[in-house]
């Protein structure tokens, strides 16, 4: 009796299992097609956002300067700026959305310390890289305060130069 209830208690774990690999597929399947529908959106306000944004450099540099483009232009520039905010805020949603929806989808595929990994490399390379135009123009501007007192010994003896051939 004792050792049925030792080998009942090994027999159940308390892991986390999944119990069927066909639902886990099916829930693949339904956030692949979740992934595919908001990165189409995402496409569409891009498109309408760049449209919105040529429209408004339109209205900017248009060469009519009388009365009646004036107010329209007033009137068009609340309008444009309204759909600006509109673009760039369902823009940001569905960004939200998307990482939501690809982190679900990283730990179903388990290519979630993948995704980490490449965020950490590619946020690695634009420190760098930010380090290196950082230290290449603080040696820009030593090379050109150290040149400084040759730069202006060059334009003394120029001048001097002028000014000896004018005599």
């Amino acid at each position: 009796m004792i050792s049925d209830f030792f080998m009942m208690n090994q027999s159940q774990s308390s892991s986390i299992q999944i119990s069927g690999k066909s639902n886990g597929e099916s829930e693949k399947s339904i956030l692949e097609k979740e992934l595919r529908n908001i990165e189409r959106r995402i496409a569409e306000l891009n498109r309408g956002l760049i449209e919105v944004q040529l429209v408004k450099l339109r209205a900017k540099f248009s060469q009519d300067k009388n009365l009646i483009t004036l107010v329209q232009k007033r009137v068009f520039s609340g309008a444009i700026d309204e759909s600006l905010n509109w673009h760039m805020k369902n823009i940001w949603q569905a960004y939200k959305e998307k990482n939501r929806i690809q982190a679900r989808y990283d730990l179903i595929t388990k290519t979630i310390w993948t995704r980490y990994l490449q965020k950490l490399i590619r946020i690695s390379f634009y420190l760098a890289l930010l380090a290196v135009v950082i230290l290449v123009t603080l040696m820009s501007i030593s090379l050109i305060l150290s040149m400084l007192p040759l730069i202006v010994i060059g334009i003394i003896i120029y001048l001097f130069a002028i000014q000896t051939k004018a005599n």
